[in-house]
């Protein structure tokens, strides 16, 4: 949990320090592409998923807008429209793809709730592994992508070593 809030709050007061624009992560926060043990091609986040109400005031929200000057003062309401955001089952975390600016006055705020399409990160653990730096593949040691943040690999990690021990 204190991996969790240290992103959280990390990121958002990045607004409030930063001038200027703020560096995006582009994507999702973790490979979406990767080959199992046979070398079989993986889709990670395929499909829509289920949905999840996510609590701007409770849960581990990471949103990074790139203005400070957008991120509005008013209550947060969901917009179905504009709001995108994708929750990341076990490591407890929802990244805002879209809607930042507002989701962000709602974290901030502590006020309102988001709808997220939920993934289980859980069907990389045996296919993907980081040293907080970049994503690899477990089998051919191939470079997948960059680690945004050292944190969530942090935090993949320690749900991946969890679910090692749950299985021992």
């Amino acid at each position: 949990e204190v991996i969790r809030n240290d992103l959280k709050y990390d990121l958002l007061t990045k607004i409030f320090y930063t001038r200027g624009h703020l560096p995006s992560w582009g994507w999702l926060p973790f490979p979406v592409v990767c080959y199992d043990g046979n070398g079989d091609r993986m889709e990670v986040f395929e499909g829509e998923g289920k949905k999840r109400m996510v609590n701007l005031a409770d849960d581990c929200v990471l949103v990074l807008p790139w203005d400070r000057r957008s991120v509005g003062t008013k209550d947060f309401e969901f917009d179905k429209t504009n709001h995108r955001a994708h929750y990341f089952s076990p490591l407890g975390i929802c990244y805002v793809s879209n809607g930042k600016h507002s989701v962000a006055a709602g974290v901030g705020h502590k006020r309102g709730y988001v709808e997220a399409v939920e993934h289980d990160v859980s069907v990389l653990f045996d296919h993907v592994y980081t040293d907080g730096r970049y994503w690899y593949s477990r089998h051919s040691g191939e470079r997948l992508g960059l680690v945004h943040d050292f944190r969530i690999g942090v935090l993949f990690e320690l749900a991946r070593q969890k679910r090692q021990a749950s299985l021992a």
